[in-house]
């Protein structure tokens, strides 16, 4: 059976013979762990649902229902992108002169609420 060993380089043993670690440090050497800042939450993912699916041509505006959103949501209908008019975590309010299907994103998130039509 082989002992650890006791002595040596980088190890001495105190007066209660337990071993110590007498490695030498170098200037700068953290003898802390450095804090960390604790990470940024993420958003919840998206879900949506159009409110409604037929708006009116003229100044067409719809609400979209869901969760996840915040001023960072971009609004797509067709494929172009929208003017939003209000947001909630869980509502946004947008206009459109198209019909099409709406789209949300959000960085490289992508989620479809469904299809308007305009009448």
């Amino acid at each position: 059976v082989e002992l650890p060993r006791t002595t040596g380089p980088g190890l001495s043993t105190d007066a209660g013979t337990h071993p110590v670690d007498t490695t030498p440090t170098l200037p700068g050497d953290l003898t802390t762990p450095p804090e960390t800042t604790p990470p940024t939450q993420q958003p919840p993912a998206m879900e949506c649902s159009l409110a409604i699916t037929r708006a009116p041509r003229r100044n067409a505006r719809f609400t979209v229902n869901g969760q996840g959103f915040d001023d960072t949501v971009v609004v797509q209908v067709g494929g172009t992108v929208q003017v939003v008019r209000a947001v909630t975590p869980t509502s946004l309010e947008a206009q459109t002169d198209r019909a099409g299907e709406v789209v949300l994103v959000r960085g490289e998130e992508r989620v479809s609420c469904g299809r308007l039509e305009l009448f």
